[in-house]
């Protein structure tokens, strides 16, 4: 959409079976887990940028993405997952708006230097302390 180079690592492909596989280590596999996992994680932008990213280069669509979690532990208990379309169609519009922020950041960044001034970051200058 952007026009963005983008890269990527991918685990496993299956291309006869146009499947993508991505291998998480965890702690507990448990859905629960994994979910928190998903969110902290945004593993659900990973899934739409790869996905996308498969599909502009093999030019072939219905590429289906399993997320397989396997236990660090004993007996290393293993899941399957696979996202809604949904959460698939929000994850590719969060990742696309990011893209935006990005290079809305950079044209402004290059303006700002063909001005000579400062770029604006929305952060003092001034140290700031923390009592933790």
């Amino acid at each position: 959409k952007h026009g963005t180079l983008m890269k990527g690592k991918l685990d496993f492909r299956i291309p006869h079976e146009k499947v993508i596989i991505d291998l998480k280590t965890s702690g507990s596999a448990h859905i629960d887990d994994v979910t928190h996992t998903f969110r902290r994680g945004r593993l659900a932008v990973q899934h739409a940028m790869y996905v996308d990213g498969v599909t502009a280069v093999t030019g072939e669509s219905g590429w289906r993405f399993l997320f397989v979690f396997v236990e660090t532990k004993k007996p290393y208990g293993i899941q399957i997952f696979e996202l809604t379309e949904k959460t698939e169609k929000r994850a590719r519009e969060s990742y696309t708006n990011d893209i935006q922020v990005i290079i809305d950041w950079i044209d402004n960044a290059k303006i700002a230097l063909e001005e000579q001034r400062e770029m604006y970051t929305g952060y003092t200058t001034n140290i700031k302390v923390l009592d933790l």
